[in-house]
């Protein structure tokens, strides 16, 4: 059976995972919620809050995502607009797509 301590996951999202853990207690701390609290009204156990504020990065983003929606709906959306924004991704991609060249007609 695997643990919480058995996935993998690159030194830059385990970085990631920590500091988001960290903000989203500061911000519960901000707005006087208890992790209890903010267990509830998010719809989630106690356990898996205090998980996403220890930095653990195996919490689903289904989770994350109704975390947010308590502290800040606002900045759910934001992170949805990002990623579908995707600049980079477009970028890459327009770099990939071949240029069109239209050939002239001779005679007009």
């Amino acid at each position: 059976m695997k643990t919480d301590t058995d996935h993998t996951a690159s030194p830059m999202a385990l970085a990631a995972a920590q500091r988001l853990g960290e903000c989203v207690a500061q911000a519960r701390k901000r707005r006087g919620l208890t992790q209890a609290a903010l267990a509830q009204q998010a719809g989630l156990s106690l356990p898996t809050v205090q998980r996403l504020e220890q930095g653990q990065a195996q919490l689903s983003t289904g989770r994350l995502f109704d975390v947010l929606d308590v502290l800040d709906p606002e900045l759910l959306q934001k992170v949805v607009d990002v990623v579908a924004a995707d600049t980079l991704g477009q970028a890459i991609q327009d770099q990939r797509q071949p240029q069109r060249v239209r050939s002239r007609r001779r005679g007009f």
